[in-house]
């Protein structure tokens, strides 16, 4: 789940055709509960680390400290394999542009 203040909190699960889907949720709670419901083959103990690996990175920790947390021995299988991009990302990284500066 990412957190999506002020107006709430941002499930996402994928379906059994691999196809990724989301909704809005006011509560955290409900949007675990939704994604947990409706992924395909449920969520797995072993998925929290790939959410926990993307909101560090996310917020700005830097990679080489998420990489020593979860015990990779290298920088590339944090990156490649247990942090994933969210949404809004595109609308980041294309604002960058625009800004005057």
């Amino acid at each position: 789940m990412t957190e999506r203040p002020p107006r709430g909190w941002l499930a996402s699960w994928p379906d059994a055709a691999g196809l990724e889907h989301t909704r809005e949720f006011e509560g955290e709670r409900e949007a675990v509960e939704h994604a947990v419901a409706h992924a395909a083959g449920g969520l797995h103990f072993h998925d929290l680390r790939h959410s926990y690996a993307t909101w560090l990175v996310s917020d700005g920790v830097p990679v080489n400290v998420v990489r020593a947390v979860m015990g990779h021995e290298s920088t590339s299988t944090t990156l490649n394999l247990y942090t994933h991009a969210p949404s809004e990302y595109h609308g980041r990284v294309t604002g960058v542009f625009d800004d005057p500066r």
